[in-house]
């Protein structure tokens, strides 16, 4: 059908055709669902859209190009109320980044992009300025109104001095925190009536994030990858537990940060607590958490201690291997499972090990409740066999940054030989030229005379008579033409290299998984990273590396890595390092395998036609052009009274004009 037909199929609820604001509307929808099926644009989509219209916005499915299932999605978009269009427009701001002289600064920090938003503050993305030299660094940032928080305080007080008082209490005990598992605070301070507080920016997602994707494509975590995320959450809550006496409280996947070396980050320390004096057991009271994830002591409103943070870990393991939580259901029968304990056993291929660990986490009683020191008596192969692995990338990271301090040996000294070299030749051409410039002794004349027919061969280079004679002669290098060689342009080869990776980056997603493109989008993703500058990367280097074929380790960890030429793959996901060398013939291979080289070719086909078609009209002119030089001189030859010799001036006049340029 022609797109004539199919805009006349598309009509309003009248029966009218639609008209061109509708149309717009459906295309930009299209675009927007076809941006969305890229799994890491999705967290800004349940922003911008009501909820109604993001599940609609979802069930249209992924990559659809027909207009007509983006039809209802326009309509609920122009029946929106106008304080949901409102909000729509706020959320549309909070995303976009680019606020010329719009952005807003809170002190020395520029507001980009709101991350999330929760019942007390928002977080944002944040960057600031570290002089003119060292660049930019970018933050997430909690903002706290101080009003807001002090109208939930338990004692019913709104004093905003007290509560901005605790608050800063707060602070001072996440400062205090100090571990590669937990996020690092960087700064705090109160402004216009609120409260802010500075963290390194993660760039990963949350747990839960990962938990609903797996949901969404019907997959499970293996449980070798549930253990490595389970483990490093046991670190970081001993160190809070048993070296810095803090409870968490707020244990949530949603709190738990992966980021994209696959390191896991606790955060959200709002309301954590810090035991004061030396007492033993850390007890409190408060009713805070969230309910799917509190233990029956806080259900029951009864004293409870840092066990309370074990239960919590109990249900984040259980729904990292279900993908839902333990305990669910109307707020009444969730209580009463929570007291009780009942919740549905584990399903699928999974170890006794983890279902005994959840079970024994999941324990109502609070003191036959293990504590962090239990549980990793309990995970003990578990964490042996991860001391082992991180054991060997320990001493496989020494024996990489051995063999590159070798080699920037190598490299110094060889440099400093070759600059020797060339002031040990300027200092002998030196040497040779002072005798002949100043003594006159006869061999300063035979030096001379020597000179003259070099100089007399010199002056009657055409080439140097058109220089003119202002040049002075200066020591020269001597280099042999086998060593010259053809110069290419870099920017040519470095830009060609460049658009080998964009392109494929922006291919569209396969049915198969490919470790070679998830290599090379992670490493164009740490390339133009804002982070780039701490490892010193220089975009030109390392494209540089790339197209010589460099044998050097990248200087970055990835994951699985595809099979080796060899046969020998990896059997497991461990952070291993690759050379530019083999990168690059992961690039060559996917640009192969996706046709890259066979649409170049067929444009070099087209080009060469266009060059024959215009070899043969050169060509059929040089011979019509040989044939009308022949034919001049037959006619010439029998004349005898001199105007033989107008005819070829006349041909010659004629090729002057006819000559192709």
């Amino acid at each position: 059908s022609t797109p004539e037909s199919r805009r006349q199929m598309l009509v309003d609820e009248t029966g009218a055709p639609l008209g061109d604001a509708q149309l717009l509307a459906m295309h930009l929808f299209r675009t927007l669902r076809f941006v969305f099926s890229m799994e890491r644009n999705r967290k800004v989509f349940r922003r911008l859209f009501p909820p109604d219209l993001f599940a609609n916005f979802i069930d249209v499915g992924h990559y659809v190009e027909d207009l007509l299932p983006y039809a209802p999605l326009e309509k609920q978009l122009r029946n929106l109320t106008p304080e949901a269009k409102t909000k729509v427009l706020e959320a549309l701001d909070d995303i976009h980044m680019v606020k010329d002289d719009r952005q807003r600064h809170v002190r020395e920090y520029a507001v980009q992009e709101l991350l999330g938003r929760g019942g007390f503050g928002s977080v944002y993305q944040v960057k600031k300025r570290n002089g003119e030299t060292l660049g930019e660094t970018l933050y997430a940032m909690k903002e706290l109104p101080i009003e807001a928080v002090s109208s939930f305080s338990n004692s019913g007080e709104r004093n905003e001095v007290r509560v901005a008082e605790q608050l800063q209490r707060e602070v001072h005990i996440l400062s205090s925190l100090q571990h590669p598992n937990i996020i690092q605070y960087v700064d705090s301070f109160q402004h216009e009536g609120n409260l802010y507080i500075v963290m390194e920016l993660v760039e990963g997602a949350t747990l839960l994030d990962h938990l609903n994707s797996l949901a969404e494509k019907k997959q499970k975590f293996s449980e070798t990858r549930i253990w490595q995320i389970f483990t490093q959450v046991c670190l970081a809550l001993r160190y809070c537990h048993k070296t810095k006496h803090v409870v968490h409280r707020d244990l949530t996947p949603s709190n738990i940060m992966i980021n994209e070396d696959q390191v896991v980050k606790l955060a959200d320390f709002g309301l954590a607590r810090q035991r004061l004096g030396t007492n033993s057991v850390m007890q409190f009271e408060s009713v805070v958490g969230t309910v799917f994830y509190q233990c029956p002591e806080i259900i029951q409103h009864e004293i409870y201690s840092e066990k309370a943070d074990i239960w919590s870990l109990g249900c984040i393991l259980y729904q990292t291997a279900e993908l839902r939580p333990p305990f669910e259901g109307n707020p009444l029968a969730l209580a009463s499972r929570i007291v009780e304990g009942h919740f549905a056993p584990i399903q699928g291929d999974y170890s006794d090990l983890l279902k005994q660990v959840v079970s024994r986490m999941l324990t109502p009683n609070p003191d036959a409740r293990p504590d962090i020191d239990e549980v990793a008596r309990i995970i003990s192969p578990v964490l042996l066999g991860e001391l082992d692995r991180v054991s060997h990338a320990a001493h496989k990271l020494r024996a990489e940054v051995r063999d590159e301090r070798e080699q920037r040996q190598r490299y110094k000294h060889e440099a400093l030989r070759n600059k020797e070299a060339v002031h040990r030749l300027f200092a002998k051409q030196k040497v040779d030229a002072a005798p002949c410039a100043s003594s006159t002794t006869p061999s300063a004349h035979r030096c001379g005379a020597l000179r003259e027919p070099r100089e007399a061969a010199r002056e009657s280079s055409p080439l140097i008579k058109r220089q003119g004679a202002r040049e002075t002669r200066s020591p020269m290098l001597s280099i042999s033409p086998n060593r010259i060689r053809e110069i290419h342009d870099p920017c040519s080869r470095i830009l060609n290299q460049l658009h080998k990776i964009l392109f494929i980056t922006q291919l569209p997603p396969s049915t198969e998984l490919s470790v070679e493109r998830q290599l090379i989008e992670k490493y164009k993703r740490a390339l133009f990273s804002h982070r780039s500058h701490y490892h010193g990367w220089n975009l030109k280097d390392e494209l540089n590396k790339l197209l010589t074929g460099s044998r050097e380790h990248i200087d970055m960890a990835f994951g699985v890595l595809p099979q080796s030429a060899d046969g020998a793959g990896t059997g497991e996901a461990q952070k291993q390092r690759i050379s530019y060398e083999e990168l690059q013939r992961f690039i060559e291979q996917v640009l192969s395998d996706t046709g890259y080289y066979n649409l170049r070719s067929a444009d070099a086909d087209v080009v060469s036609a266009e060059l024959s078609d215009s070899g043969r009209s050169t060509a059929n002119f040089s011979r019509s052009r040989e044939a009308m030089r022949k034919r001049s001189v037959s006619l010439s030859a029998p004349l005898a009274d001199g105007r033989a010799t107008d005819a070829p001036r006349s041909v010659d006049a004629m090729q002057r004009i006819a000559r192709p340029t």
